[in-house]
């Protein structure tokens, strides 16, 4: 099994940190195939084959208010689930590349116990978190946000607890990083885009004149 995924590299975390502008950037600069995970959300959580008691598709018939005016601690164990669920469909989905060219693999769904099952070298990994005052400063310009959050009676509400589910989230994948002696950028804005995209480029020994 594992040799089977040794063509792939992935870049995991939570949201707001720059792994999918970093993932584009080494794509193109080293000639990688790319699998944007949440590309592929929708496609999942409508899939044929999920039963009538999936998460998935549960998800995929909740309102906004439904999902984030719930408790955050419900909203962190659900975003958890749902991203297990989901991972075996995004398998499926990079069975569909080629493995003699490179594939980076980025998003959040990407768990570290449910990753580095399938690592053929430990460093083909690495996982990136905002700290939560960067998260939240850097959410806030994103317009997509409000008009969300503009679909539940609170919106002030709703997006205080979206923050406090998706920083709660960050610390959980940093300790599940630790529980896998795997490696963790954290990302608080005093370092450059490029210069944790050196950090990852490096980890995976990208180099122009291998590939």
């Amino acid at each position: 099994m594992e040799s089977a995924w040794a063509h792939v590299r992935w870049i995991g975390g939570s949201p707001c940190c720059g792994k999918s502008t970093i993932a584009k950037q080494l794509a193109e600069e080293f000639n990688l195939n790319l699998y944007h995970c949440d590309e592929h959300w929708d496609k999942h959580v409508s899939d044929d084959s999920l039963s009538d008691t999936s998460l998935l598709r549960q998800l995929n018939q909740m309102s906004y208010e439904q999902i984030f005016m719930c408790s955050v601690d419900k909203q962190v164990a659900t975003v958890i689930a749902a991203y297990q669920e989901e991972f075996p469909l995004i398998l499926e989905d990079l069975k569909e590349f080629p493995t003699d060219q490179l594939l980076l693999v980025e998003g959040a769904a990407l768990q570290p116990m449910l990753v580095t099952r399938f690592l053929s070298q430990s460093e083909y990994a690495i996982w990136m978190v905002p700290t939560e005052s960067f998260q939240r400063e850097t959410y806030v310009t994103r317009d997509w946000m409000h008009l969300i959050a503009e679909q539940t009676h609170n919106p002030e509400l709703a997006i205080d607890n979206w923050m406090l589910r998706d920083a709660r989230y960050a610390r959980w994948i940093e300790n599940q990083v630790e529980c896998c002696h795997q490696m963790v950028v954290v990302v608080d804005g005093q370092q450059s885009i490029e210069y944790n995209k050196n950090i990852i480029q490096n980890r995976f020994r990208l180099r122009i004149d291998r590939y």
